[in-house]
């Protein structure tokens, strides 16, 4: 799996998990204006491969040395902006080093390039409690005494609202304490583990360092001592990067780059109810979910970073969230029950078609969440949104947060947030998917009538259908014309408006508006083929003539028997093109002779092919 060089959201507009019910809450500041700066690319890092973190703006090397070099980096709010963040991003790099109230910190600093100097930070956001925040001193150059009046570790903050320029280095002397340290495929667990038992009794954090976390952990738990950390840091990096990945961040332009400084995941002492996201980190109440252990599969982190992830145009918090935490999950391959917390996922298909059983007066997508997610809907929101990652693939979304990091939207309310996506969604799809968000209850009169007005096709198969185990390329039932991709205008035409068995197909131009005769009503068999049926006679299908597998048999309709000759396996043949598998050989294809264009052309059956003439668009009608 490739990783970049992750980001954080920073914003301490706080998004509180409760465990019970599952929901969270959040206080929101004003959003904080910047320009964006980004100088740096992320580094591209193989996630697997036993790669030690890097980092541009800071040296793993030095964690817990007297001497450290820090870079300037674009600011949390730099990046809140450009990324069109609900939340600010963790901003802050370790030293490796601790302390309590009341110790003296010397700190030499050392202005090598640029204008600026960096902040020092005492403690981490969340790490006393889910309303606590560091310490925070601005370093003066030359000698620094700094008499600590909180208790953690300690962090370099060197973010600027202008472009990156300055590098500092950094002396620490005085009462400074070593945190334990464990960095992803470097650090020895018998080695840390006779750390944290030598350490001096006041350090109470261990420090995890991955290419796209930090994780900040109490040190009283003797777990950290004995288990596979280094497989903990490595699979919340592979959800991160999922996560990053879904969100577009690929580097293809300035503003499509991720934030390059590690998200920070702190255990919360006192313990809360549940987990948070906010400005800085997140916060977790159960040491237990960063145990090799852990039942959920590292949920929370998943769900709380899908926090930390979401846009502007999301209209509920939780719901985006759990999109975020479901998706990762999906890519990363896990199985049905696990996929959701307490695998409540594994229901989750049940509970659309129950949904989607409703009268059309009841379905009301703004109410799903009504409940808290308690009674019956948890993931219900969730699922629309994964129907279209189903449906459109990853692209779809990667596409969506690149707009909206382009556009930056001023959405006022939630259902401005739906119209927008609504809109959103059919543009990148290039289709029109009025029936799909009708049947989710999205119940605004006005954006149809938009959406009518992009004159975009019908999708092949409604989202709706899609699910974990069901991607159909075609919809049961659905009326199709069958285009060819040699010239994206001649469709299969039946030569005859009233056909009898044995009336020739061939292809000819499309007929405007389509005809009896040019168009086909799919109807998926036991076995997973389809049948094409004639809108000129339903009684008529295409068929082999004969039964023959050789190349070169004609096309024609007739009446229906099921026999092999009349059914057909539709394949996905890429950038929408489908092929048609006859059922009559193992591998013959429907085809387009010689691949003429011209009316009246015969349609054939011939052994697999890559070319056009074996590809066809189905245009739902």
């Amino acid at each position: 799996m490739i990783s970049i060089n992750l980001t954080k959201r920073l914003f301490y507009s706080l998004s509180i998990c409760l465990l019970a019910v599952g929901a969270c809450k959040k206080e929101n500041l004003d959003s904080l204006d910047s320009t964006m700066s980004a100088n740096k690319k992320a580094t591209v890092v193989d996630l697997n491969n036993g790669s030690v973190p890097t980092n541009a703006y800071y040296q793993i090397d030095s964690l817990g040395k007297d001497i450290q070099i820090f870079s300037e980096y674009p600011a949390a709010a730099t990046a809140k902006d450009r990324l069109a963040l609900s939340f600010l991003p963790s901003d802050y790099l370790p030293t490796g080093f601790y302390a309590k109230p009341g110790d003296t910190l010397k700190i030499n600093v050392q202005k090598n390039t640029g204008a600026t100097l960096p902040k020092l930070l005492v403690g981490t956001y969340k790490r006393l409690g889910k309303d606590s925040s560091p310490q925070e001193v601005q370093l003066q150059e030359g000698n620094n005494t700094i008499i600590a009046t909180k208790r953690g570790s300690l962090w370099i903050r060197y973010g600027t609202a202008n472009t990156p320029s300055s590098t500092s280095k950094l002396t620490f002397s005085g009462n400074i304490r070593k945190t334990p340290t464990y960095i992803k495929n470097r650090t020895v667990q018998s080695v840390f583990s006779t750390t944290i038992a030598a350490v001096d009794t006041a350090v109470q954090d261990l420090l995890f360092v991955g290419q796209n976390v930090f994780l900040v952990m109490p040190r009283s738990n003797n777990t950290f001592s004995n288990q596979n950390n280094n497989l903990i840091i490595q699979k919340i990096d592979q959800a991160w990067d999922a996560e990053e990945r879904l969100s577009g961040l690929d580097g293809s332009l300035a503003i499509h780059q991720p934030y390059p400084i590690p998200h920070t995941m702190t255990i919360m002492e006192p313990a809360f109810a549940g987990a948070l996201a906010g400005n800085y980190s997140t916060g977790y109440s159960y040491v237990s979910n960063f145990f090799e252990t852990d039942s959920y599969v590292y949920w929370f982190q998943k769900h709380e970073s899908g926090h930390m992830h979401q846009q502007k145009w999301d209209w509920h918090a939780e719901i985006m969230a759990d999109f975020y935490a479901v998706a990762a999950n999906i890519n990363l391959g896990l199985p049905a029950n696990k996929i959701g917390r307490d695998g409540a996922w594994a229901t989750i298909w049940t509970r659309v078609a129950a949904y989607f059983d409703k009268p059309d007066a009841e379905r009301d997508y703004s109410t799903i969440w009504g409940d808290g997610g308690v009674q019956g809907s948890r993931y219900l929101g969730s699922a629309m949104l994964i129907q279209l990652k189903y449906a459109f693939g990853d692209t779809f979304y990667h596409n969506l947060h690149k707009i909206v990091r382009q556009e930056k939207p001023t959405l006022a309310n939630a259902a401005a947030k739906h119209q927008y996506f609504m809109r959103k969604a059919c543009e990148i799809s290039g289709y029109d998917l009025t029936v799909f968000f009708k049947k989710w209850g999205f119940n605004y009169p006005a954006i149809y009538t938009e959406i009518a007005n992009l004159n975009l096709p019908k999708p092949v198969v409604d989202p709706s259908l899609f699910t974990d185990s069901e991607r159909p390329i075609l919809e049961n039932g659905a009326i199709y014309q069958i285009v060819t991709a040699l010239n994206n205008s001649s469709v299969i035409d039946v030569n005859s408006s009233a056909p009898s068995n044995g009336t020739l197909v061939s292809l000819w131009s499309k007929n405007t508006p389509a005809s009896n005769n040019q168009k086909f009503i799919a109807r998926k068999q036991s076995d997973g083929t389809f049948v094409f049926r004639s809108s000129a006679d339903s009684t008529k299908v295409l068929d082999v003539q004969g039964g023959s597998a050789s190349n070169g048999t004609q096309i024609i309709v007739y009446t229906y028997h099921g026999g092999s000759s009349q059914k057909w396996m539709p394949l996905n043949s890429g950038n929408g093109y489908i092929s048609l598998k006859s059922s009559v050989g193992t591998n013959s294809y429907l085809d387009i002779y010689s691949s003429n264009t011209s009316n009246g052309t015969k349609v054939q059956i011939w052994t697999a092919g890559t070319g056009n003439n074996q590809k066809f668009k189905f245009v739902k009608l």
